[in-house]
This record gives C-alpha cells, sequence and structure tokens, in this order.
C-alpha cells in the first residue's frame, strides 16, 4: 500500500552473529529490514470514460478492460437477498453455484459483448452495457431503480421509456419488481445518437451517462439521491440529471459546452 511498509525477504545478520571466529555459541538472530514505498498517482485530464465508446472507431487507447463475456454467480432470485425470512431452505432453484454465462445464445450473442458492469455491495440490482452502449440491468427493482420494467401473458419482461411529460410512452402488462432477466433498459436518450458509456447502481437508484455528456437517474430520490431537480420520493423513469452549472440541455437533447459528466459512482442513499 502507498505510504506502507513491505517485507523484504533479504535479512540481515547481526556482527555477532557473523564473527566465525568467536567460540560462543550464540543464537541467530534476523532482522527484518523494510523499505517505504510510494506509489506515484496521476490524474490526468480530461478524464476517460471506463468503457470504450462505440461511435470511436479510431480510439486505440490500451486503459479500456476487454469486453467479455456476462458470467454471474449466486442467486437471481433479488426478492431473498438480505432478507432471511423469504430465504428458502436449501438451495433455490435461481441460485447459481459458480460462475455461469447468462443467456450466451438469445440475449448476449457472441457478437454482443458486456463492455461495462456496475455493481455495488449495498444493491441487489446490476447493469451492464454491452459494447453498442446499449444498458442492460436486472435484479431488485421495487423502488424503478431499473425504471418501469412490465412483464407480458408470457412473463417476458419489457422496460418502458417516458416522454418529457413523465408519462408511460411504450410498454405494457403487469409491473414486476423483481427482474431475473437481464432486460434492456429504456430512457430519454436516443441510442442512434447518444450511447450510454458509464453506469452506477445504489441500494436504491441507479445513474447512466450518455457520451454527450448527460447523466440519467432512476429510482429512491427521497433525499435526492436521482439529482433530477424534483422531490418525487421515487423517479419511475430514466429522468436527466441536472448538473449546477452544467450542462443545460433539454431531455436527449445535445449538451452544452458546460460541466459534462464522464463518470459516476451512487451511495447507498
Amino acid at each position: 500500500p502507498a505510504g506502507g511498509s513491505a517485507s523484504n525477504p533479504a535479512t540481515k545478520r547481526t556482527k555477532q552473529d557473523n564473527d566465525t571466529s568467536s567460540n560462543t555459541t550464540t543464537s541467530q538472530k534476523d532482522s527484518t529490514s523494510t523499505a517505504t514505498v510510494f506509489v506515484k498517482h496521476t490524474y490526468e485530464l480530461p478524464i476517460s470514460p471506463k468503457m470504450r465508446n462505440p461511435k470511436s472507431k479510431n480510439d486505440s487507447s490500451s486503459s479500456y478492460t476487454p469486453p467479455g463475456l456476462l458470467a454471474q454467480t449466486g442467486t437471481l432470485d433479488a426478492a431473498v437477498v438480505g432478507r432471511l425470512a423469504k430465504r428458502p431452505a436449501g438451495r433455490g432453484v435461481h441460485d447459481l453455484e459458480e460462475p455461469t454465462l447468462l443467456f450466451p445464445t438469445t440475449i448476449f450473442t457472441p457478437k454482443i459483448k458486456i463492455a461495462l458492469i456496475a455493481t455495488s455491495s449495498s444493491s441487489c440490482h446490476s447493469i451492464a452495457v454491452d459494447i453498442h452502449g446499449t444498458p442492460y440491468g436486472w435484479g431488485r427493482n421495487e423502488c424503478k431503480q431499473l425504471g418501469t420494467i412490465t412483464a407480458n401473458a408470457s412473463g417476458v419482461p419489457t422496460a418502458s421509456s417516458s416522454n418529457s411529460a413523465g408519462s408511460a410512452s411504450s410498454g405494457s402488462g403487469i409491473l414486476i419488481a423483481d427482474i431475473a432477466v437481464p432486460t434492456k433498459l429504456e430512457g430519454p436518450w436516443n441510442i442512434s445518437k447518444n450511447v450510454i458509456v458509464g453506469a452506477a447502481v445504489g441500494k436504491s437508484h441507479s445513474i447512466l451517462v450518455a457520451d454527450n455528456g448527460l447523466a440519467y437517474a432512476a429510482g429512491m430520490n427521497k433525499r435526492g439521491e436521482c439529482g433530477v431537480n424534483s422531490s418525487v420520493d421515487e423517479v419511475h423513469h430514466f429522468r436527466k440529471c441536472f448538473l449546477v452549472g452544467g450542462t443545460s440541455g433539454g431531455e436527449g437533447k445535445k449538451a452544452d459546452d458546460g460541466a459534462k459528466a464522464v463518470q459516476v459512482s451512487c451511495g447507498e442513499n
């Protein structure tokens, strides 16, 4: 660790230990030398997104994590996480005992690799962004932290987006609180023009970042977690976040020359 000490495998013996002319039997004691290691941190500007922008064909930076396949271990039943009263005895039907590829031939085919995963120790939901800048979410959704998601008669989940007035513009069916299948998330961004390049999840809210510098949030908002300039307790559809003194572009519109979001993190509340 920076500023800490590290053990040196090379040891030094005392002068008495090395004195072979002495007939006195002595116990050899090794003294461990220490060295202080300083790690140099660099904060180069401008800060880059954690994933490669799919529209930047000539971006050859090696700082990005190579995209890959989505695998998960543990339970897919978000309703029981942290709730002993709901936990069934023994292994549940949705429990994965080892890293398992999620829908490698249906949702995430070989051409749709994952470039970014957002999860946290306090959340019971996750978000993955593929190499095309499309976000997917699954897990607990009781506070609409993944937006409004409904299931049709066959149980297939579908996310609905909203217009500037906040009313649902697509999607129908029964509201579901736990999403067991990675579902494409919808919002006021235009995926054909502004792809998603960043994401973060809190205990009950989520934030997405588009490549034009706009951020979008959904979920619990009792303490203003979503930053959407509204006092509503919950944001049921992804809405644009407002940066004070920053971007002022309308929902889904091009950001201005002010502050732009590049990376984002979410706390528990």
